[in-house]
């Protein structure tokens, strides 16, 4: 009888000898042994409990970020533009590290699907007001506070430090930009402005309209529609030994409300790429670990949505399924060709929230682990009655996190997919 793990997917080890640089050090592995093995050093074990380990640490503030996978406190932690990471082909990537004042390091690497679309006319973009009243567009829009960092070129806006709702008389005007289009700010009723500790524009009070010169100006447009994954590791030292801490990220910008995405009908399937850390061993003839190694890997990750309908057997309506295959090492190198992890059947809607879980299988023979994820981007029912046909608009992307038991390994990871129907 296998024994059923239940894993998650952030761990703390202490390595008792060496470090993050060597233990971690992206090295491929594969099966057989020797006669005559080397000890196993303790920061070989140390590395294999790290990613097996279980319950986990809890992953610091410095993660809390928004759907762009960005830390939420960019001070804390600087781009590593020469950071040590894999390449994901549609991927793409960026690090982060951070030194803290007791001398720890974290590393944050995150994958994206972000991507730089097409300027668009200002007034696509930026809708101009409309008078109820008279029921009459504006050739203007309304600055709402949300919009502080659109605004830019005013010189006669306030410049000081922590100046806090500064007054401006009505009907007051001034040339300036508004995301990149250049224009005119005028001051409709109790206008104010206030900076912050670094003299940049922080707040927007009262009444501001903003008439572009051109309605037809081009501006950047932001994606607003992606997901990312990733993980996190944190190595520092205690009593003069290191202490290695690790978690899988995986999240997106536009979350599919649950409401809707459990009335959609017809099944939708998902290609992407999954990354995280792994540890893989080898043997002696009689059985004992020979060598560890490990580091990050990558792999491919495919799911398949089911939803509702006639289409889709009752048994299977709601859920999920996926797999997780090729997986290779930092350099590009197959760690061990037989290594597939199945994500196993999960259930989603009413009942089971907007997130949904299950049980991991990588080896028959190895104990199973667990996953979750949910679905991103925005999400339509057909209403025209029909019974049969894929009618429904479908989520653009899933995300998750997993991890799995072979045996002769072990991996924690995350995963990114976008519908390819």
């Amino acid at each position: 009888m296998r024994r059923h793990t239940q894993f998650l997917r952030t761990v703390t080890v202490l390595l008792m000898a060496g470090g993050l640089a060597g233990g971690l050090s992206a090295c491929g592995g594969g099966g057989g042994g020797s006669s005559s093995p080397p000890m196993p050093t303790a920061s070989d074990e140390a590395l294999d409990a790290a990613i097996t380990a279980h319950p986990p640490s809890t992953a610091p503030a410095l993660l809390s970020a928004d759907g762009s996978g960005r830390p939420a406190d960019n001070s804390m932690l600087e781009e590593a533009t020469d950071a040590a990471r894999a390449k994901v082909g549609g991927w793409d990537d960026i690090a982060y590290e951070r030194t803290t004042a007791s001398d720890s390091t974290d590393t944050l690497v995150i994958y994206s699907n972000q991507e730089t679309l097409p300027n668009k006319p200002f007034s696509d973009v930026y809708p101009f007001d409309h008078d109820a009243d008279n029921d009459t567009t504006h050739d203007s829009l309304i600055v709402a506070s949300s919009d502080v960092s659109l605004v830019s070129g005013v010189t006669e806006f306030p410049s000081a430090v922590n100046q806090v709702d500064v007054p401006f008389t009505d009907d007051a005007t001034f040339m300036g930009m508004f995301a990149g289009a250049p224009g005119t700010y005028t001051c409709v009723s109790m206008c104010t402005l206030s900076t912050n500790m670094d003299a940049e524009l922080s707040a927007v009070g009262g009444t501001w309209y903003f008439t572009p010169n051109s309605a037809s100006d081009p501006v950047s447009v932001d994606d607003s529609d992606y997901i990312h994954f990733g993980y996190w590791m944190n190595e520092a030292e205690v009593n003069d030994e290191p202490v290695i801490m690790a978690a899988a990220i995986a999240g997106g910008t536009d979350p599919s409300p649950i409401s809707t995405v459990q009335r959609l009908e017809g099944q939708a399937s998902y290609a992407g790429a999954a990354t995280g850390l792994y540890v893989i061993r080898t043997f002696t003839l009689d059985g004992e670990v020979n060598r560890r190694t490990g580091g990050q890997f990558t792999a491919d990750a495919m799911l398949t949505a089911y939803f509702g309908g006639n289409d889709v057997a009752v048994n299977k309506h709601y859920s999920v399924v996926g797999e997780i295959t090729d997986f290779v090492d930092r350099r590009g190198r197959a760690i061990d060709s037989s290594w597939s992890v199945d994500l196993q059947k999960a259930l989603f809607g009413s009942q089971q929230g907007a997130m949904f879980e299950g049980d991991t299988v990588g080896d028959a023979d190895a104990d199973m682990g667990s996953w979750n994820g949910r679905f991103f981007g925005p999400v339509a029912v057909d209403n025209d009655n029909a019974t049969t046909g894929n009618q429904s608009t479908f989520p653009s992307g899933v995300a998750g996190t997993f991890d799995a038991q072979f045996t002769n390994g072990a991996v924690i990871g995350s995963f990114g997919a976008e519908n390819n129907d």
